[in-house]
């Protein structure tokens, strides 16, 4: 019996090195754990950062997208109004070189029909000087003739009395036909 004391004592000895060993591997094991805790959290901060950097750097990328389409879609109304543009141009230079083709036309067409005025102007003017000319001559000659009847129905008084029983003075032309037929 004796043993069993000592073994007794070096059961508590041995116990209380082992409660000893138990308690240190407990706080140990309290500051590992505090420090994965820490570390756990640390890296859920982490986590959590990145996954919000992440959230931002996918809200960048689609502004930047957007961005992009707008820009595109931007870019392909200036080419296109740029290509409009320079339909336009090459259609106002062709219409400026048909109007001036058109005005230089019309130019040529106007000189040409001033030119027929002028020329039909000259043609009525020469016209209407032998028309006076005509005129004048015709009434020359009918004075001439009136002078002629005058004076042959004055120079002989015995035809004139003949012809004024049988037709008028004011008209000579009747008077040289009805001395003409008593001539005959």
């Amino acid at each position: 019996m004796s043993r069993l004391p000592t073994q007794l004592r070096l059961g508590d000895e041995q116990r209380a090195a082992l409660e000893a060993q138990l308690h240190e591997a407990g706080q140990r094991l309290y500051t590992v754990s505090r420090e994965h805790q820490e570390e756990l959290a640390a890296l859920r901060l982490r986590l959590k950062q990145q996954e919000e950097v992440e959230l931002k750097q996918r809200e960048v990328q689609g502004a930047v997208a957007r961005v992009r389409t707008e820009l595109q879609a931007e870019l392909d109304g200036i080419e296109a109004a740029k290509a409009l543009h320079q339909q336009t141009e090459k259609t106002l230079k062709e219409t400026r070189s048909q109007l001036a083709r058109r005005e230089e036309e019309l130019e040529k067409e106007t000189r040409r029909h001033r030119d027929d005025v002028r020329r039909l102007r000259d043609e009525l003017k020469r016209r209407e000087t032998e028309i006076m000319r005509n005129k004048e001559d015709e009434l020359q000659r009918a004075a001439i003739l009136h002078g002629a009847f005058r004076n042959y129905f004055s120079a002989s008084p015995q035809r004139s009395g003949r012809l004024r029983r049988g037709s008028s003075a004011a008209d000579p032309a009747a008077a040289a036909a009805a001395e003409s037929e008593d001539d005959h």
